[in-house]
């Protein structure tokens, strides 16, 4: 406009600001020309307020501005849907993908999650944050802590004297002082003094930590998911806590430190110990003969029975 272009050319920072465009811009330099009377006529802008010498000749001409033409477009005919394309775009929009359930299932579990019912079943920590830590165990690192002497141990060593073995798993950086601290060691007695105690002592072969990765049905996972998932498997990790061979059979034993009784614990870790059984059966080279809990706590075998 000839305001922005009167505000431009006297040259000053705020004025060319106000331009709007650089098409603003170069009138508003060319204003200041010798030549340029038309456009200061056509800006009304006095030329002494505005002109400097200049050492070229400009050119300036004046053009009309360009009649608009309206646009013109020819009428559009509305024409009938093609049934056939309307039925399969209506189909395509509609369509639900069938196995939409099967994204609530993770293509790889966990053994030890096997007790948890559901697919969005809880996770709990086994260790607390660092600034939460007194110096003292958490339950959960407690019995982490007798799992790791269990997996460590020299169990004849450990049935004669419990308090040396932990000696020498603490002096050798096995387990640290705290974790011996925490070992039940009047629990640990018990149990190589009981008859399970006794088998594994006595046993040809003692696997400890026996790591696993097989594939299982979906629908043994997932029960939920049994109608939409069929021929679908799920990959699953886990670990043993201890085998031993007797008579050539193998022999499952899971060790547990939950304070419930042993018939809520044998029905917890069902599914779980279903799993055990199911790996040893494809990665151990014996049949397996029997799968079991041992409960610290209890002081007693829970047989789990799959017949």
């Amino acid at each position: 406009t000839a305001l922005s272009l009167r505000a431009g050319a006297d040259g000053s920072v705020s004025g060319v600001f106000e331009l709007g465009s650089s098409g603003d811009l170069l009138l508003a330099a060319s204003l200041r020309h010798p030549d340029a009377h038309a456009l200061r006529e056509a800006a009304g802008i006095p030329a002494s307020t505005v002109m400097l010498p200049a050492d070229f000749p400009l050119h300036v001409e004046l053009a009309d501005a360009p009649q608009s033409v309206p646009e013109t477009r020819p009428a559009v005919q509305p024409r009938e849907a093609d049934s056939a394309v309307l039925a399969q775009i209506e189909s395509r929009v509609r369509y639900a993908y069938p196995y939409a359930a099967l994204s609530a299932a993770t293509a790889k579990h966990a053994a030890s999650d096997m007790q948890q019912t559901g697919i969005d079943s809880d996770f709990f920590a086994a260790s607390r944050p660092a600034f939460l830590s007194t110096g003292a165990l958490t339950p959960a690192q407690r019995g982490t802590a007798l799992h790791r002497f269990m997996q460590l141990a020299d169990y004849a060593a450990a049935a004669r004297d419990v308090q040396s073995e932990l000696r020498r798993l603490a002096d050798t950086g096995a387990l640290t002082e705290a974790e011996c601290a925490v070992v039940p060691t009047d629990a640990v007695r018990r149990f190589f003094a009981c008859a399970l105690g006794r088998r594994i002592l006595g046993a040809q072969t003692v696997l400890r930590e026996k790591r696993f990765t097989i594939e299982l049905p979906l629908s043994q996972v997932y029960p939920q998911l049994s109608e939409v998932g069929e021929g679908e498997t799920v990959v699953v990790q886990g670990m043993v806590d201890c085998a031993f061979v007797e008579d050539g059979r193998l022999y499952i034993v899971d060790y547990k430190t939950d304070r419930e009784s042993p018939d809520v614990l044998r029905e917890r870790y069902r599914s779980q110990m279903r799993t055990y059984l199911e790996a040893m059966r494809q990665c151990a080279d014996y049949p397996v003969a029997g799968v079991c809990l041992y409960s610290f706590r209890n002081h007693c075998q829970i047989d789990i029975d799959f017949a």
